[in-house]
């Protein structure tokens, strides 16, 4: 089945839309400012999945998107989000799997990232693209609601 949206590399010129997704899933969210000043960390790199308008390479519905940061032969994904009207159709898989590849041309060997212990389709979908369990961070996530924190498990794929 072909899929029916696209994953580009993403820069700085979509912090608008990257925000736009991030605040539909993620509290507190960042503004369009922190999310265009990422990029300019050495490193930085970035895909957003996105319906393209045919022939014109223009995006007529951002989907999803995935930043990353490579630190040597480190990977961390800072933050990854789908919206939620399209999450389970494959594209949180390709986000993930650009994300690697771009690790692995980068000389990456593992890329990690931390996700909320009770965000369970999340964690199920990392520990599909390969990634496993390697350490807990008590409180990690200070405004999870209710005024609790909440702990972020850390995951790690080697590439």
């Amino acid at each position: 089945m072909k899929a029916d949206f696209a994953v580009i590399p993403a820069g700085a010129e979509y912090a608008a839309v990257i925000a736009v997704l991030l605040a539909a899933s993620m509290e507190p969210s960042w503004s369009a400012a922190a999310v265009a000043s990422y990029f300019e960390t050495p490193g930085s790199f970035a895909f957003l999945a996105a319906t393209i308008e045919p022939g014109h390479e223009k995006i007529t519905q951002p989907l999803g998107f995935v930043l990353c940061r490579q630190a040597g032969d480190s990977c961390d994904i800072a933050a990854m989000s789908v919206a939620p009207a399209v999450r389970r159709r494959g594209i949180g898989r390709a986000l993930i799997e650009a994300a690697c590849a771009e690790a692995a041309k980068r000389g990456v060997r593992e890329v990690f990232l931390e996700v909320a212990e009770s965000n369970a389709p999340a964690r199920a979908l990392y520990a599909a693209q390969h990634f496993r369990d390697v350490a807990k961070r008590a409180g990690y996530y200070a405004n999870a609601g209710a005024g609790k924190a909440e702990d972020a498990v850390v995951m790690r794929r080697d590439l």
